[in-house]
């Protein structure tokens, strides 16, 4: 398991594509690496083109889960259109047949997925992912990742690291440059969350981040990235030890945490309902209710003070670009 997931992780560094098969196996693209470990020819797959998927996008942007959820400078907003509803009826079979076992509960305003990817061939674990799927253009989508099986006992959120502002959904990549847009078929989105689960595997086993990433405030750098990894700035192509390493440590900490704190407004973390249906999955809560709304982001206040002081009281920022840990 470890080659693989070195081989698709060396694949990512060089923004190489890479092949997400039937039940969220992910493999080097090269025919013969995938031979190796056991890939069938007759597997779904999906190529899918790798810059960098998501790392923990956070500024105010428009990427696919913002603290505002303002769309990108120079693009056009889809406020206004036609439902999808009738377009993602006919995506299930597809769906089911790429995410065997996927659970689909059809509300008013859209699609629940409860979906599982197995990232690897006879994994120890897995990942299940609880996507929303809005139907109407003005929301956007959300799913939330969840390690499950032994030796785990009960399922473990795949965060804070790469996951949405305040909600700790899965951000799987830039908004901006249309990767995915509601329209698009609903598998290629679980394909991008699968990947963005790959990355998450890879940085548990070897302790860093693969690819291409983006984390423009330097309390994210220092707190999240190492040195081999690859910067989060607008250099991303160099790697964070070469980049901007040396001048973040320069910083301020603590004026360096409260400007990250003051931006994001708080932690992020789960909402209670989806961690409480991911243990017990027989009632989703209202899609509404958790799926963000462009109107509702133009009128949210930016921050709420509260939750600013508490977590400094034991915080110190770990110089020289510490290795963030899976949590």
């Amino acid at each position: 398991m470890r080659e693989l997931v070195r081989e698709v992780g060396q694949q990512l560094d060089l923004n190489l594509e890479v092949r997400v098969l039937n039940s969220g196996i992910v493999l080097p693209h090269d025919v013969e690496a995938q031979k190796k470990h056991g890939a069938k020819e007759q597997s779904y797959g999906r190529s899918e083109q790798k810059r960098p998927a998501a790392a923990a996008w956070t500024g105010t942007e428009g990427r696919e889960g913002t603290t505002n959820g303002a769309w990108p400078a120079g693009t056009t907003a889809p406020l206004f259109g036609p439902s999808c509803e009738a377009l993602y009826r006919e995506q299930i079979g597809e769906i089911t047949e790429a995410y065997p076992g996927t659970k689909v509960w059809v509300q008013p305003d859209g699609l629940w997925l409860l979906s599982e990817s197995l990232l690897v061939p006879m994994p120890a674990r897995r990942v299940v992912f609880l996507t929303g799927i809005p139907f109407s253009p003005v929301r956007f989508p959300r799913s939330w990742g969840f390690w499950v099986g032994p030796p785990l006992t009960a399922p473990k959120w795949i965060g804070p690291r790469h996951t949405n502002f305040p909600d700790g959904s899965v951000c799987a990549f830039d908004h901006s440059d249309g990767t995915w847009r509601l329209g698009k078929p609903i598998v290629d989105l679980l394909d991008l969350y699968t990947v963005w689960a790959f990355r998450h595997l890879h940085l548990q086993v070897f302790g860093r981040w693969p690819g291409r990433q983006v984390a423009h405030h330097p309390y994210e750098r220092l707190t999240e990235l190492s040195g081999d990894e690859y910067c989060g700035c607008d250099n991303s192509d160099k790697l964070y030890g070469e980049c901007c390493r040396d001048k973040d440590n320069t910083l301020n900490a603590f004026e360096v945490f409260v400007s990250f704190y003051v931006e994001m407004g708080g932690v992020r973390r789960p909402p209670p309902v989806v961690t409480e249906f991911i243990q017990n999955p027989t009632n989703p809560p209202p899609l509404a209710d958790l799926l963000p709304s462009v109107f509702g982001f133009l009128k949210a206040p930016r921050f709420s003070a509260a939750p600013i002081l508490l977590p400094f009281m034991n915080h110190s920022l770990r110089k020289g670009g510490c290795r963030s840990q899976l949590k």
